[in-house]
């Protein structure tokens, strides 16, 4: 949730947590977010992220992945960052401006995106 974090996984035991908000520019209104790390060791950490409510659903989406840091060094970081992840959209399929038609559609995905991160001299 922050643009100036490095994903470098929490030692074992350690646990983080956040909670932000959103604007759904579709519904003009806001929605929460909240988060979970937990370092599982060995440069591993488990996360968990929700996103709810809104009117006719309590959960909008949820993202659910681990952090694997396989490599380090003083300057260069690698870390492969599996996740699934679940969206709840709805569509307007016919582009008239008419958000009256809306489609719901459900969104399963899995990602493996890969960081290679510099760490910058203090």
């Amino acid at each position: 949730m922050s643009a100036l974090q490095e994903p470098r996984p929490l030692q074992q035991g350690a646990v983080r947590g956040s909670a932000g908000t959103g604007f759904d520019l579709q519904r003009a209104g806001p929605s929460l977010q909240v988060a979970a790390r937990v370092g599982l060791g060995a440069g591993v950490e488990t996360r968990l992220k929700l996103v709810m409510p809104r009117r006719d659903l309590l959960l909008v989406g949820a993202e659910a992945g681990l952090n694997w840091q396989p490599w380090d060094s003083e300057r260069v970081g690698l870390f492969l960052m599996p996740h699934y992840r679940y969206y709840h959209v709805e569509e307007d399929f016919d582009d008239l401006f008419d958000e009256y038609c809306c489609q719901d559609r459900t969104i399963h995905a899995f990602a493996l995106p890969t960081l290679v991160v510099f760490h910058l001299a203090p």
